[in-house]
């Protein structure tokens, strides 16, 4: 087991960013306790907060938007984890420079598009 995380720890560090290998080290990262990650990730606690807005055409859109310490470890990730890996050439979501026109774009002459939400 050893010999994996230690594997594991350098290919993620070679890519520039920081392994986490258990969910109580991200707590310490994150200066997080461990029973609150653990309720999250058990489902046993949902901390995220619906939001409305209303869209230019006068419909809403709903979001669900994490609880601040939620929030911290959520950026805590995004900051130490993901940026600066490379993205796979099929992912365009979250990607500067790139919009829905670059995804579309990808997907001229398909036979098949399938489009889907994920919730849960």
């Amino acid at each position: 087991m050893l010999v994996r995380a230690q594997a594991y720890q350098q290919a993620i560090s070679s890519n520039g960013a920081v392994p986490i290998l258990t969910l109580k080290h991200l707590a310490r990262e994150t200066d997080t306790e461990w029973g609150y990650l653990r309720s999250i990730v058990g489902r046993r606690i949902n901390e995220y907060q619906p939001i409305r807005r209303r869209k230019r055409d006068g419909t809403f859109r709903d979001i669900a938007s994490p609880n601040p310490a939620l929030m911290n470890v959520q950026r805590w990730i995004l900051r130490n984890v993901l940026t600066g890996l490379k993205i796979h050439r099929a992912s365009f979501a979250y990607s500067r420079g790139l919009s829905i026109r670059h995804c579309a774009e990808a997907h001229v002459g398909a036979r098949w598009l399938l489009k889907l939400d994920l919730h849960d």
